[in-house]
């Protein structure tokens, strides 16, 4: 019974200083992260809208959380405004349902007509060489412009479009989080 006691204590000194090392850890790499996270959130708003106001990207206010059971994989959206202030459409931030492993993170520019102008990938965690082509020019290109993915949908199912071979996941994915970020701009944001 006492060496059974020994091993608990002995294993509990072991994980309580573990999860201290964890933690310590944590408190040093939280920051840098947050950084390396806005900086990307950043830098993928100004590919899709080159003519931002570098300024607004600070303003809290152009953030908006997105609180909607109707759609939950839509995360939070951004005002992108230029810099004499006219409004030049919307970043949504959509957490792509259905991908391969979960980890792929579109911010989908919709313009104020509706169209949409650009993707951009803030975390794409998709098997390398495969499900990882949807960051190709090419397969992004069939989403600019367009107001609705039912044309894409369809000709992801004739493979009419390149859907990216052996990752139909990370295709079906994307042309989602459009849709879904489409969908909302219609519903709430079209006419603001």
């Amino acid at each position: 019974m006492k060496k059974y006691i020994q091993l608990v204590l002995i294993l509990f000194i072991i994980s309580a200083f573990s999860g201290l090392i964890l933690g310590v850890v944590n408190e040093f790499t939280a920051e840098p992260i947050k950084a390396a996270n806005a900086e990307k959130l950043s830098k993928g708003i100004k590919e899709i809208f080159p003519n931002i106001d570098p300024l607004s990207l600070n303003d809290a206010n152009n953030t908006v959380s997105i609180v909607d059971e109707d759609y939950e994989e839509l995360k939070e959206y951004y005002i992108i405004k230029d810099t004499a202030g006219n409004l030049l459409g919307y970043a949504v931030k959509v957490l792509a349902p259905g991908s391969y492993n979960g980890k792929l993170t579109v911010l989908v520019g919709i313009n104020t007509e509706g169209k949409v102008v650009g993707l951009s990938y803030l975390a794409l965690g998709e098997t390398p060489g495969v499900g990882s082509r949807v960051e190709e020019p090419d397969f992004i290109n069939y989403f600019l412009n367009i107001t609705d993915t039912s044309h894409i949908a369809k000709l992801l199912i004739d493979k009419d479009i390149d859907s990216v071979s052996g990752a139909t996941f990370s295709s079906t994915a994307v042309k989602n989080s459009v849709q879904s970020a489409l969908d909302y701009f219609n519903a709430n944001l079209k006419n603001k």
